[in-house]
């Protein structure tokens, strides 16, 4: 489970939210003038980079989720906020080997209310572009979307974020979320251009449950290193199934000569959003 969180995957970006001129600027009674300034009134907690959407994220918790984080199983209070800032990156043109954050490309905050918010894990989700509106997306599909992928760390009290000071050793998983569901499958259960990936029959399984039902753009994306982690153990294709046109495929190579030694084995990673092919890359596990 540890590889699920730390694992970044080399995508190329690609654009999954739209810009509403009119939108509000409030999500689930979030509303971003009250928590515009968080990145200069809380503490930052730590950075990550995405590689699929070429993002710098910086995660801030105001004081009340600052404190509650220091626990290795925290349970948050009511009160507990943590914000989200992320930043395109581009190469510095002096140090090539180097990126750096760019322009802002949108911000992100979680709110602790068990009264609000019992139906999402007693967390509020909200989500806005550079200039604080909503991005166009369904709210309550975009709410269920967030609160389904927080469900894979339960024993953080669905927080992904770790403190800076919290070493490798102890985010250790103390057991998987009951939500994270697969399912055997034959290859030949599916159609369309799934169906064009396996050239004979073979036994592979399928994510269902929340992230399956509540899957949006983005999922696509973020399920990888869970069907990563899954083929590592099952040794068979693992896929996540929106529909005919949205689909995540991690399915084993019969090539020996990408992967060095006798522990790793190649697997080709596909994703196909809106019918199109938006990735097709080779890894190593």
């Amino acid at each position: 489970m540890l590889y699920i969180l730390l694992f970044l995957c080399a995508f190329h970006s690609h654009a999954y939210f739209e810009h509403s001129l009119n939108s509000p600027a409030e999500m689930n009674g979030i509303k971003f003038s009250e928590h515009k300034d968080f990145s200069s009134k809380w503490k930052l907690v730590t950075v990550r980079y995405r590689e699929d959407s070429k993002e710098l994220r910086l995660t801030y918790a105001n004081d009340i989720a600052f404190k509650a984080m220091k626990d290795l199983k925290p349970n948050y209070p009511d009160g507990a906020k943590f914000g989200k800032v992320a930043f395109m990156t581009e190469e510095d043109p002096a140090f090539p080997s180097s990126k750096i954050p760019t322009s802002t490309r949108r911000f992100q905050l979680m709110v602790k209310n068990r009264k609000l918010y019992g139906s999402t894990n007693n967390w509020g989700y909200a989500l806005f572009d550079e200039k604080g509106v909503l991005f166009k997306e369904d709210i309550k599909e975009k709410t269920e979307a967030c609160a389904a992928c927080h469900q894979l760390v339960p024993e953080r009290d669905f927080v992904f974020s770790r403190a800076f000071h919290q070493s490798s050793s102890e985010l250790a998983v103390h057991g998987r979320s009951s939500s994270i569901i697969f399912a055997p499958k034959k290859s030949t259960d599916f159609k369309g251009e799934l169906a064009t990936l396996f050239p004979k029959p073979e036994d592979i399984e399928s994510l269902e449950g929340p992230l399956q039902k509540h899957a949006f753009s983005g999922t696509l994306d973020e399920v990888i290193p869970l069907l990563l982690e899954r083929v590592k153990i099952i040794r068979r294709t693992s896929i996540l199934y929106v529909n005919e046109k949205n689909f995540s495929v991690v399915r084993i190579t019969p090539s020996k000569d990408k992967c060095a030694g006798d522990l790793t084995r190649a697997v080709q990673i596909v994703i196909f959003f809106n019918g199109a092919k938006v990735r097709e890359v080779d890894h190593c596990i």
